[in-house]
C-alpha cells in the first residue's frame, strides 16, 4: 500500500515540476521569439503592436537596413578584435599564475590562492 501512495505522491511532484519547468521555459523563450518576429515584421505594423505568435507580413527589410551599414562591419571587427585578444591574454594570464602557484617555495603562495579562490 506504501509503494502505491508513494508512486501517486512521485507522480504528482514530477507533473507539477513540469509545468513549472514549460513555464519557466515559456517565460525565457517567448520574448527571444516575439524580438524574432519583430525582426521579420514590416515597420508600419510594429508599433501598433499587432503581432503575437507570428509576424503579419513577413519581409527582410529590416535586416537588409542594418546590413546596408557600414558601421555594422566596424563594430563587428572591433568586437572580434576585442575578443581573440582578450581570450589570448586571459589564458596567458592564467596559465603564468597557475604556474607560479603551483611552485611549494613561492613566498606568499598561500595568501595568492586564498585571494584567488575567494
Amino acid at each position: 500500500m506504501t509503494a502505491i501512495g508513494q508512486k501517486r505522491r512521485d507522480d504528482t511532484f514530477d507533473t507539477t515540476i513540469n509545468i513549472i519547468m514549460l513555464v519557466v521555459i515559456f517565460i525565457c523563450l517567448y520574448p527571444m521569439w516575439y524580438v524574432l518576429c519583430l525582426s521579420f515584421t514590416n515597420n508600419n505594423i510594429v508599433p501598433t503592436s499587432e503581432i503575437w505568435f507570428l509576424p503579419k507580413a513577413i519581409t527582410l527589410d529590416n535586416y537588409r537596413a542594418v546590413f546596408s551599414n557600414n558601421d555594422l562591419s566596424k563594430a563587428f571587427y572591433v568586437t572580434l578584435k576585442r575578443t581573440l585578444i582578450g581570450t589570448v591574454m586571459s589564458t596567458f594570464l592564467n596559465a603564468f599564475v597557475a604556474y607560479g602557484l603551483s611552485k611549494k617555495n613561492l613566498i606568499g603562495r598561500k595568501f595568492f590562492l586564498t585571494l584567488i579562490l575567494i
